[in-house]
This record gives structure tokens, C-alpha cells and sequence, in this order.
């Protein structure tokens, strides 16, 4: 690896580059939570990579000298010293912006840089490019969970280059990350903007009711007015329109468990056949990627758990309740189940009306068990109001463009992800010059 640098690079201890000691995070017990000084925990450091003190945090009572040794700063790196997982042990983030004094917990170690030699910036995306998260991997240690140690990480050499450049690196790599923020910015718009009607439609009744009152209903065209009735009745679900009709999930579609091809048979996966689990679900309407693949002998090992393209899932087991479309033939662990829709105009249908059963799904999965688990006989016989067929066009098709322009930005931003993971690695190697790299951003 080291060879592979920049001549003018340098490797450099990760402390020569710190303005003060690597530090762990604070532990209070329980009485003093609740009130108090906002504190950044793991869900914060994996859920906010770039934190900009936009999501609303947990407080803990801590003294002005607990405080003045646990505070954060912007240009702060923050790294997760323990994770269940070991793609979790040593993940970092970045503080950006902080609206009020803020700490961070025992689970976390702080590195402060001095910027006069070191971008934090240009760190950040370091530690987060494949090369950083194998570096990392050089300092895991693997007891009864995965971590690393403020020591270790105080040691690690890590690939220098001058000043300006780190700076100019960082520029880049910050200019694709904003492409993707925004891109997922208007895709929680446009979600919100087909769940709106979804509510409207599915859940309020607005057109049925509308036409009880005499009315037309409002931002509907006469064709898609003429397909709803003009009454509701009573139903084993509460008040429904008048001919819609209760049905199973099961009655919707082919309900299908997931399950995972033998580890031990190395030849099952590095294919291109995705392979589902639920991490690779978060934050996500439609999965473009996964982290895990099967191959051609992968796949045909379990044909009968295959599902195509445009299947709906839902995960069953621990993680309740993410609901996510497939964009190919694919593959799900025996975490998720698989709706394969009989008909396709109820795809968008089954996907908001899944999102807000998500409680109904927790409930049904609780059982007095420690962990969460949904069967697929649950699962499969719960009851959904099925809308006329007529209906679920109209709505399908109302909806479809919205649709259709979240996955473009989905897929552009796993491009766009996809080139600044490889920006750093490629520049280390000589591969492409800061130069080319730029233009390279700017073409985008």
C-alpha cells in the first residue's frame, strides 16, 4: 500500500497530525439524562456522517468540567470505537455545525487536528473512502464486539499531502456530496409529495367524500373523480368506500421469505445478482445497490426465493418495518419478506400503504420476544382494503412520475457515491492527477 502515494506524499502518524490527545466520550448513568447538554451518540455518528446540527439530540446534566473536556467543535472528527458489526468499528464523521454547546458519548473517540497541518475535511473523507476503511481494519480488534482503541488510532500512518492539496481533495469530494444531498433533498419532497396523495386517496377518502357533500373533488379531473363512489360503508377495518373489498397481503401477491445461500460456498457470492439485507434498506425507497452480491451458481442454488424486479419488501425480523422496491432480479435474507405483486398498478399502493402500517407491524412482531420477529404467516395474512382495479391504475399511474424521478436521483447519487469512492483511491495510486480529478468533479 505504501508504495502507493504520491511521491511527495507523505506517512504520517495519525497524532502528529492532532492539536490535542485522541479522547473518548463521556458516560453518565441514567438519572442525569434528559435534561441538560445535547450529546451526539452512535445513532447520530451513523446517522449524520456530515453533522450540521439539524436533527434534534438527547441531553445529558453535565458539569461546566465535564463539558470543557467532552465538548465538540466544528472540524471535529468523531469515531465509533465499538459496533455490533466490523463494517461499524471505526466508522467517522465529521461536526460541521453546531447551534449550541454540544458533547458526545463513551462510545466515541474525538480527534481534534491542528488545521495548520491537517484539512479535516480532507480526513473525513479519508477514513470513509475503501482505502481509509481498510486502514481502519488494520487497528480492528475483534473481542465479543468489533472496535478500536484511541491508542491504536493514535499510531496508525496515514498518506499526507501537502496542506493545500488535502484542502483541494476535500473540495471535490464536498462538491459530489452536495449533488447527493440535494438530490435526496427532492426526493424526500417528491415521497412526501406521493404520500400526500396516497393519504388523500387511501387513507381520508377525500374523493368519496367530496362527492357525498356534491362536490368535485379538488385537483382531480373529472375521468379520475368518476372512479370513486359516492358513499362509504362499514368493513371489519373501519368506514371503506362503497365496493372496495378487504384482502390479505397475501391475495395482492406471491409472499416470499427470504433466505441466505451457504456461507461456507464461496462460490455462491462476488456476483451480480444482489443480495438483500437490511442495511442495505435505510433511507432507501428503491435498492439500486447492495453491499453483498450472488453469482449465477448463487442465485440457481435457491430458485424459489428468487423475486423479480418490482417486488415490494418488507424487513420482518429485528429491524421492523422498512419498506423498499427492487430495481432487479434479486435476492433478500430470511430478515425480509417479498411481495410479488400480481398486479403492478398495486406496487406504489402496497409501498405507502406498508409504510403506515409500521406500528401495526411492530405490534404484530413484538410477541413478548426480546427481538422483533414478524413470520411470513403474520405477515402474509394481514388485512389491506384492496381499491377497485380502476382505482389503483388511476393512482399508479397519478403517482408514477414521481416515482420514476426518485430512482433516477437514487441512481445518479449511487454514481456520484460510486466516483467519490474512488476519487482518493485512484489519485493515492497515481492512477488520475489532482488535476484530472478536478475536472473530472466539475464535468459532473
Amino acid at each position: 500500500m505504501r508504495s502507493k502515494i504520491p511521491h511527495h506524499w507523505k506517512w504520517l502518524p495519525f497524532e502528529s497530525l492532532l492539536s490535542e490527545p485522541l479522547r473518548n466520550g463521556i458516560y453518565k448513568k441514567k438519572e442525569f439524562h434528559g435534561r441538560g447538554t445535547p450529546i451526539i451518540n452512535m445513532g447520530e455518528l451513523f446517522g449524520y456522517p456530515r453533522f450540521d446540527g439539524s436533527c434534534e439530540l438527547k441531553r445529558v446534566e453535565l458539569t461546566e468540567k465535564e463539558l470543557d473536556k467532552n465538548q465538540l467543535v466544528c472540524g471535529d472528527l468523531i469515531f465509533a470505537r465499538r459496533s455490533l458489526t466490523a463494517e461499524g468499528a471505526g466508522k467517522c464523521s465529521i461536526i460541521r455545525k453546531l447551534s449550541e454547546p454540544t458533547g458526545f458519548e463513551s462510545s466515541i473517540i474525538r480527534a481534534r487536528l491542528d488545521q495548520t497541518k491537517a484539512d479535516p475535511e480532507y480526513f473525513y473523507y479519508l477514513f470513509n473512502s475503501p482505502f481509509g476503511k481498510w486502514l481502519l481494519g488494520t487497528i480492528l480488534r475483534q473481542v465479543a464486539v468489533s472496535g478500536i482503541t484511541g491508542s491504536d488510532l493514535a499510531k496508525l500512518e496515514v498518506p499526507v499531502p501537502p496542506l493545500n492539496e488535502q484542502s483541494l481533495i476535500a473540495k471535490q469530494a464536498i462538491s459530489i456530496d452536495d449533488k447527493v444531498a440535494i438530490n435526496t433533498s427532492i426526493n424526500q419532497s417528491l415521497e412526501q409529495m406521493a404520500q400526500a396523495i396516497f393519504k388523500s386517496w387511501f387513507v381520508d377518502f377525500d374523493p368519496v367524500k367530496a362527492k357525498m357533500n356534491g362536490e368535485q373533488p379538488e385537483g382531480m379531473d373529472t375521468v379520475t373523480a368518476s372512479l370513486f363512489p359516492e358513499k362509504l360503508v362499514e368493513s371489519e377495518l373501519g368506514l371503506i368506500p362503497d365496493g372496495w373489498n378487504i384482502e390479505s397481503i397475501k391475495d395482492f401477491g406471491n409472499v416470499i421469505c427470504g433466505k441466505t445461500p451457504s456461507k461456507k460456498n464461496a462460490d455462491f457470492y462476488g456476483g451480480d445478482v444482489p443480495f438483500i439485507k437490511i442495511p442495505d434498506t435505510h433511507g432507501k425507497v428503491f435498492i439500486t445497490e447492495t453491499s453483498d452480491t450472488l453469482t449465477k451458481a448463487g442465485d440457481e442454488s435457491q430458485p424459489k426465493k428468487r423475486i423479480p424486479e418490482n417486488s415490494i419488501c418488507v424487513s420482518c425480523i429485528a429491524t421492523v418495518g422498512q419498506v423498499f422496491i427492487t430495481t432487479k432480479p434479486s435476492h433478500t435474507n430470511q430478515q425480509i419478506n417479498s411481495v410479488v405483486p400480481y398486479d403492478q398498478n398495486s406496487l406504489y399502493y402496497l409501498l405507502f400503504k406498508f409504510k403506515g402500517l409500521n406500528k401495526h407491524f411492530h405490534d404484530l412482531a413484538s410477541g413478548g420476544s426480546a427481538t422483533l420477529n414478524m413470520n411470513t404467516s403474520t405477515f402474509s395474512k394481514v388485512a389491506l382494503v384492496r381499491p377497485t382495479a380502476d382505482v389503483l391504475e388511476a393512482f399508479h399511474k397519478t403517482v408514477g412520475g414521481l416515482m420514476e424521478k426518485m430512482l433516477a436521483n437514487q441512481l445518479e447519487n449511487t454514481t456520484l457515491s460510486e466516483l467519490r469512492d474512488t476519487l482518493l483511491p485512484k489519485l493515492l495510486s497515481g492512477e488520475i492527477e489532482l488535476g484530472t480529478s478536478e475536472e473530472l468533479v466539475e464535468a459532473i
